[in-house]
């Protein structure tokens, strides 16, 4: 048996060398996007515990969902022995704009309640609305 012919020596340097530069591109890729997220969680957080920086919404959506849950644990009647957990609690829908965000939040207890958080940037303060589902009913479109 022969060795590899030059061409195939050659080959596999070359091949070898464009391996490498891949190798070295993605870890260069790597580090800049583990410092552009050290840069983003680095920002300071605020009294509230929210991120004026570029955080994920989900922190927002976390943040709504834990206020409900410490709301409705407080109102609980104790002797419902009914224990309700964040995994209970959900985001029915989000927004935010600018500095200030609104979250319409749920929970899994059939107690037809509904709540609203919203957040004001400007004073820095957090407003919980909650409300009472009394009624459903289909109007006909026609009527209008």
């Amino acid at each position: 048996m022969e060795g590899p012919t030059k061409e195939q020596i050659e080959e596999s340097v070359r091949f070898t060398n464009w391996m490498e530069g891949v190798r070295k591109y993605t870890l260069a890729q790597v580090e800049r996007r583990k410092q552009m997220n050290k840069n983003i969680h680095d920002k300071s957080l605020d009294e509230n515990g929210i991120n004026d920086g570029r955080r994920k919404i989900m922190d927002y959506q976390k943040i709504a969902r834990e206020i409900v849950l410490n709301y409705v644990s407080e109102h609980l009647d104790k002797t419902d022995n009914v224990h309700i957990m964040l995994d209970d609690v959900f985001v029915v829908w989000f927004c935010k704009v600018l500095q200030n965000w609104k979250a319409l939040v749920s929970t899994d207890l059939p107690d037809g309640m509904y709540y609203e958080v919203t957040y004001n940037g400007d004073k820095k303060e957090v407003y919980l609305d909650a409300y009472k589902k009394f009624d459903n009913r289909e109007i006909d479109g026609s009527q209008t």
